[in-house]
């Protein structure tokens, strides 16, 4: 259970305490983040309200270790400069997540319907029909 808004950060299991949570270090787009698990990894992409500057946080958690920041290398691609397939993976995430939030099919549920209503002899609708 992943819960985003403009500054609190809060993640645990559902109807459990958090594993951990608190103030985000900065404000983040509360409807562009998302989280997915990936082999066993929960992954967290937070979308920063100041995107025209390329701040770089020393926590991600107020009152977390903070990391020096002098240390840190930027890296040579901003989002905007990766190519159209990073950028497809970065909105089929995203729409997935939204669809996910909003208690509808993802992308892949989309595509495996859509699937089934085009195969000869097709497969009998699910009561109430296909969702369009």
């Amino acid at each position: 259970d992943v819960r985003f808004a403009v500054t609190p950060l809060s993640v645990g299991l559902k109807n459990a305490p958090p594993l951990f949570s608190g103030k985000l270090h900065r404000p983040v787009k509360e409807e562009d983040c998302m989280w997915s698990l990936v082999e066993g990894s929960l992954i967290i992409t937070l979308e920063k309200m100041n995107l025209k500057s390329e701040e770089w946080w020393s926590c991600v958690i107020e009152g977390h270790q903070e990391i020096d920041l002098k240390l840190i290398k930027p890296p040579a691609k901003h989002v905007s400069e990766l190519d159209e397939g990073a950028h497809a993976v970065i909105q089929k995430m995203m729409f997935d997540q939204h669809q996910k939030r909003m208690g509808l099919p993802t992308s892949d549920e989309l595509q495996m319907q859509q699937a089934m209503k085009n195969m000869p002899g097709g497969i009998p609708p699910p009561p109430g029909g296909w969702p369009a």
